[in-house]
C-alpha cells in the first residue's frame, strides 16, 4: 500500500532517539528493556509518518519492540468483524491500548491534529524535535546523532 517506504530525514531520527529516551528504552506494551542506541525498539507512530500533523507529536508516539510492533501495526488499529453478515468496524488492540493511555479527549484532539492539514516544513520541525530532545535529556551532541553523519572521502 502506498508509494514505497516514507524516507527518513535528520529531524525522523532525532526525534525516534527523543522519544525513546523519554521512554527510558522500555517497551510501553510488555515494559521489557533495551540498551541506548538498541535497533530492536522503535518509535511507533500511531497516526503514521505520512500525516504531518502528528508525524513529530509526542503523544503520538510509543516507544514499542519489534515484537508488540508488529503486534499493534496497521491491522489491529480498527478491526472488522462480521455480525449476521455484514461487516462491522469497531476498535483494534492498539487504538483501545492508546485510548486507555492519552484518555478518549486527549485521544479524540490527536485524532483531529492527525487529519488536519500540515504544511511538510522539515526546518521548523527540527527546532521542535530538538526542543523536545533536550526536554526528555536526548542530547544530540555527539556519536552518530551528532555532526554529520557520513564522512566524506578524501582526494
Amino acid at each position: 500500500m502506498g508509494w514505497g517506504p516514507i524516507k527518513r530525514d535528520r529531524a525522523d531520527i532525532e526525534f525516534s532517539h527523543a522519544i525513546r529516551t523519554r521512554d527510558r528504552w522500555t517497551c510501553q506494551v510488555c515494559s521489557r528493556e533495551f540498551p541506548e542506541g538498541s535497533q530492536s525498539l522503535h518509535c511507533s507512530h500511531f497516526f503514521g509518518r505520512r500525516m504531518e500533523g502528528t508525524r513529530f507529536d509526542p503523544e503520538n508516539c510509543d516507544s514499542l519492540c519489534s515484537a508488540c510492533h508488529l503486534k499493534y501495526g496497521d491491522k489491529n488499529r480498527k478491526e472488522t468483524v462480521f455480525v449476521d453478515g455484514m461487516p462491522v468496524t469497531g476498535d483494534g488492540i492498539y487504538r483501545q491500548w492508546k485510548i486507555n493511555r492519552l484518555g478518549k479527549e486527549a485521544f479524540d484532539r490527536l485524532e483531529v491534529r492527525a487529519h488536519s492539514y500540515h504544511k511538510k516544513d522539515r526546518a521548523m520541525a527540527l527546532l521542535e524535535v530538538r526542543a523536545f530532545a533536550a526536554e526528555v535529556g536526548a542530547g544530540f551532541s555527539g556519536g552518530i546523532l551528532g555532526g554529520r553523519t557520513r564522512q566524506r572521502r578524501r582526494k
